[in-house]
């Protein structure tokens, strides 16, 4: 993990900065999660995570099919990050609706903050 001296909400797995420094933390899946607390049923799922909402995606799939959770998901960090997460959440399932929170517009143009599913 890529640890920002100056923003702890910065702090990230896929993005590295030049004044960072980095750490090794101990990782899971909110599918494993589920199963190790028993839990019968998921209703939200939020992810602000700094680049890494695809890779929370994909470790939540069993969740994400069974419970059909409502989800937020930051979808800014990444250039591409609107349309892989879109894709990533319509291979998961098909039936969720999206839209869009606050935007940002960027140099490459308007790209939205978050993402709700529904």
């Amino acid at each position: 993990m890529s640890i920002d001296p100056n923003n702890n909400s910065a702090d990230s797995f896929v993005m590295d900065r030049s004044s960072s420094r980095t750490n090794k933390l101990p990782l899971t899946t909110i599918d494993k999660m589920v199963r190790e607390l028993g839990l019968k049923r998921i209703d939200f799922i939020k992810m602000d995570i700094e680049g890494s909402e695809r890779e929370a995606l994909t470790g939540a799939i069993e969740t994400i099919r069974k419970h059909r959770p409502r989800m937020a998901i930051s979808s800014y960090h990444l250039s591409d990050d609107p349309a892989v997460i879109q894709a990533r959440v319509n291979l998961l399932r098909n039936d969720y609706q999206r839209k869009f929170g606050r935007c940002l517009y960027t140099p490459t143009g308007i790209v939205p903050e978050i993402c709700f599913y529904f």
